[in-house]
């Protein structure tokens, strides 16, 4: 089957199908058929091997799915239809789904740098920031130490973390209009100079307006590796890794933000939560409630940085009353 989709051969494809071969195969890397086709883009051959019941979850030895190694957006937007989760995607299919480039280099002058180099919080819920070199980094998909080295005389690692938007833990949502909402994330590892968690929103109108939010650090705090699911006029954004000091176990962080107005509000929940958690998955199951499951919980003691365990557990909450229920 890799040998038909590598050799544009459709029909050989659907010929070896109809013969009984495993849909499921893996080659030397353990990808699938399906693997494949998603990353050489061949949208055809994926469609046909989704259409026959490809496990689209399946990964290969890198631990990567399909949607993970999609290479155009087509393929993207078959596999989220099926049910996986668009924030898989890898940094180049989302530069082409916002517009931007995934690996340029900043150009703005000197001075704007320094006037916008370092992140900072919000002083009204929200606040629009105007900052040249933010918009520049989203444009162009730079990693902080480039703009380090692009900008400073003396490379430096001893200073405040420079800003940057290409980050671990971002969530992706997009709206109905072709707008598209990313959500705080980090850059960087805790070790590096550059390390840091954001809690900004970053609006991608589709036809190439870009609006940055940002928020007191009291009114919605560093976020990463959370979930963002639409609900309505709303988008739940739950749970979080954060910063060390920040982490409560047992308790879940929930966010409400309005798509109306960009207004972010703590949303304060009754029940058996699911605790601190991150890295889990959130789906709507109907206009009240959300699902969550996966993930891992942290049940250390806070401030400290073990002790995480292995989410084994599905949780429901009803953001109707705002109460979670454990499910099983």
């Amino acid at each position: 089957m890799a040998y038909a989709i590598q050799h544009n051969n459709l029909d050989m494809l659907k010929w070896l199908i109809e013969k009984g071969c495993d849909i499921e195969a893996i080659d030397q890397e353990l990808e699938t058929p399906l693997i494949t086709a998603s990353k050489l883009g061949m949208t055809a051959f994926a469609e046909c091997l989704i259409d026959h019941g490809a496990d689209i979850y399946k990964q290969n030895d890198m631990s990567e799915r399909a949607i993970e190694v999609a290479s155009n957006l087509d393929i993207v937007q078959m596999l989220v239809k099926h049910g996986d989760d668009i924030n898989g995607i890898s940094e180049e299919t989302r530069a082409l789904l916002t517009g931007t480039r995934a690996d340029g280099k900043p150009k703005v002058s000197r001075q704007e740098y320094m006037e916008g180099k370092n992140r900072r919080f919000g002083v009204t819920n929200p606040e629009q920031a105007n900052v040249k070199f933010w918009f520049e980094m989203i444009k162009s998909g730079a990693i902080a130490a480039q703009a380090r080295r692009t900008y400073s005389s003396i490379w430096s690692s001893g200073n405040a973390p420079v800003w940057c938007y290409k980050r671990f833990g971002r969530s992706i949502t997009v709206l109905d209009n072709g707008c598209i909402i990313e959500i705080a994330g980090e850059h960087e590892d805790s070790y590096d100079c550059d390390f840091c968690i954001y809690n900004d929103v970053v609006v991608f109108d589709g036809n190439g307006k870009i609006e940055i939010f940002i928020y007191p650090e009291h009114v919605f705090p560093p976020t990463d590796f959370h979930t963002a699911t639409l609900a309505g006029e709303y988008i739940y954004i739950i749970g979080s890794l954060g910063y060390e000091g920040a982490r409560t176990p047992g308790h879940t962080p929930v966010y409400r933000l309005s798509i109306a107005s960009m207004k972010i509000e703590k949303v304060d929940t009754t029940g058996q939560e699911p605790g601190w958690i991150s890295e889990h998955k959130a789906c709507l199951k109907d206009e009240s409630t959300i699902i969550l499951k996966g993930g891992r919980k942290f049940v250390g003691v806070k401030g400290k940085r073990n002790g995480f365990e292995k989410n084994i557990n599905t949780y429901e909450l009803c953001i109707t009353n705002n109460s979670w229920r454990l499910l099983d």
